[in-house]
This record gives structure tokens, C-alpha cells and sequence, in this order.
């Protein structure tokens, strides 16, 4: 009887192990991925930050005006480059392309949101 309930006890502690190893698993999972994602904000707000970066201004005119302006993805590749470009109040403007062209991350670097690649955007004060 004694060696019985001895085994049974080394068994149970040894199953322990087994059973939360699928847990250990997950959370080191987990970890891993978080840790991850923290590296890959980081080296984004450090390419955001170097220059050559996207500057956005505050204008006496009341007109948007992009001026060498390049916008670039996080990783240098230039998606949308404008130069000379003004649209004064009241001006209907139509940005056409396809999926994935950089038509919603130039309105992201208007709205001084996207700092990846370079030129001057000029902006209304508001």
C-alpha cells in the first residue's frame, strides 16, 4: 500500500508538468509575439523620426500645398511623389489608382500622421 501511494504521488507531481506544458507553450507564444510587435514599433517611430522625413507646416494661405514631396512606406519604397501641387479652399480634388497605390497614405501624410519619406506639406492654420 505504502509503495502504491508513493508512486502515486511521484506520478501526480510529475504530471504536473505535462499538463501545464501546453500552457507554458502558449504564454511563451505569446510573449514572443508581443515582444515582436514592440520591436517592429519601435524601429517604425525610429525611421519616422531620422530624417529624411515628411515635414508638415503651417500655412499664412489658406491653400494645401505638397512641395517635393515623396511618400514612402516604412521600408524606403516610394509610393506616391508629388511636387508643385496647391488646392486653395473650395477646390474638388480627385485622387484616382489602384489598390494600394498610396492614395490613402497621402491623405495620412496630409493630415501629418504618416512621416515616412520627405518633402514639405503646407497646411492651413487652423
Amino acid at each position: 500500500m505504502q509503495t502504491a501511494s508513493a508512486f502515486s504521488s511521484v506520478q501526480d507531481a510529475l504530471s504536473f508538468f505535462i499538463g501545464v506544458y501546453r500552457q507554458f507553450a502558449e504564454w511563451r507564444a505569446v510573449i514572443e509575439r508581443l515582444a515582436g510587435f514592440e520591436n517592429a514599433i519601435l524601429a517604425a517611430q525610429a525611421i519616422g523620426t531620422t530624417a529624411p522625413a515628411i515635414t508638415v507646416a503651417a500655412s499664412a494661405a489658406g491653400t494645401v500645398a505638397l512641395e517635393h514631396l515623396d511618400v514612402a512606406l516604412p521600408n524606403g519604397k516610394i509610393q506616391v511623389s508629388a511636387d508643385g501641387v496647391a488646392i486653395a479652399p473650395r477646390d474638388q480634388v480627385l485622387v484616382t489608382g489602384p489598390s494600394g497605390s498610396g492614395k490613402s497614405t497621402l491623405f495620412r501624410a496630409i493630415a501629418g500622421i504618416w512621416p515616412f519619406g520627405k518633402g514639405r506639406i503646407c497646411c492651413p492654420r487652423t
